[in-house]
């Protein structure tokens, strides 16, 4: 076979390589839970805030380059119940901007600190009433929880029910010395939860696999740790478009060049003899 063609060869098989293994385009839901409860004063909240606007930023638009994937957010407040300041919605370039606009801007509640109330508001959003089987509706359907506190059990029913209706995972960020680390660690799932501490080195798992608590000293380290956490969620969920390379890569492309070495020899021969 002639030079060009082997390499036609080679890059027509590479073509196809990359384009059966690149990442599926799949829905991600992201439902966030921001405590407002009475122990956050006003200046604690509005920095959290502002953390969990600057982690929206690193979600990427459907349609964006490299992002096979369509993320869908919805966020909740939670003090002695919650309530919803985002519905379910997609992000793009557009609905960013609003997204954020309304976690700095919204009127705050307050009271106690109802963990329960938020779950099980995260799950009727995205999942229905969370009694039926598999009813959310996003390919992985992930939850977090800021709170600096610890109140109620989500494991007596809004875990459950969560679980249930085909959450994948649920995890916190425990924020200043009066969170509960061991507590929202019992909380977290699937797997076997773990603390994780950024400040030590500590990495976040793959939030479908296992449950955790980042551990944040204060508000003012807030950003820094939420926003390692989505990016770490979009990385794990494909969102940065990393194409795998199949384990019999290698030696595909060695297989072409040993063949258009020995292109290479016999042409030489044939020079030789003629």
């Amino acid at each position: 076979m002639p030079k060009n063609k082997l390499q036609l060869a080679a890059a027509a098989a590479l073509g196809v390589l990359i384009s059966t293994s690149a990442v599926p385009a799949a829905t991600i839901d992201l439902g966030f839970a921001i405590d407002e409860s009475g122990s956050i004063d006003n200046n604690e909240l509005l920095t959290m805030r502002k953390g969990f606007a600057a982690a929206m930023d690193l979600i990427p638009s459907v349609g964006a380059p490299n992002n096979p994937n369509t993320y869908r957010v919805s966020i909740v407040v939670f003090a002695s119940g919650a309530s919803t300041i985002v519905a379910p919605t997609v992000i793009d370039d557009t609905t960013r901007a609003s997204v954020k606009s309304t976690i700095l801007n919204h009127t705050r509640i307050s009271g106690g600190t109802n963990i329960p109330s938020s779950i099980d508001l995260l799950t009727k959003l995205l999942c229905g009433d969370g009694t039926t089987i598999g009813t959310c509706g996003a390919d992985t359907t992930l939850f977090n929880v800021a709170t600096d506190g610890f109140g109620g059990d989500p494991t007596t029913s809004a875990n459950p029910n969560a679980v249930t209706a085909g959450v994948d995972g649920i995890s916190y960020e425990a924020i200043g010395s009066g969170a509960n680390l061991t507590g929202l660690k019992g909380f977290a799932f699937p797997g076997t939860p773990v603390i994780v501490d950024l400040a030590n080195g500590d990495t976040i798992p793959d939030p479908t696999k296992t449950g955790f608590v980042v551990k944040v000293a204060g508000f003012d380290d807030f950003e820094d740790a939420i926003k390692a956490k989505v990016g770490k969620i979009v990385t794990d969920t494909g969102g940065g478009g990393v194409v795998p390379v199949p384990a019999s890569f290698p030696l595909l492309l060695a297989g072409f060049g040993a063949i258009a070495g020995m292109g290479a020899i016999r042409r030489r021969k044939a020079r030789q003899t003629a």
